[in-house]
């Protein structure tokens, strides 16, 4: 099973309970769609600050 990182307090405990991720450190709760809506706004960022620097 994939560990994710919650978008609130980035620590790698989400857990899913079938309809929702849920972090066990801050208890937030996000959507399958919407996480992966998160991830992918992230490697896009990460992406672009990487091409920045050249």
């Amino acid at each position: 099973m994939k560990c994710r990182s919650c978008p609130r307090c980035h620590r790698a405990s989400l857990y899913s309970n079938g309809a929702f991720w849920v972090c066990v450190e801050c208890g937030y709760a996000i959507t399958e769609s919407a996480l992966s809506i998160d991830e992918g706004r992230g490697r896009s960022r990460a992406a672009a600050s990487g091409g920045a620097s050249d």
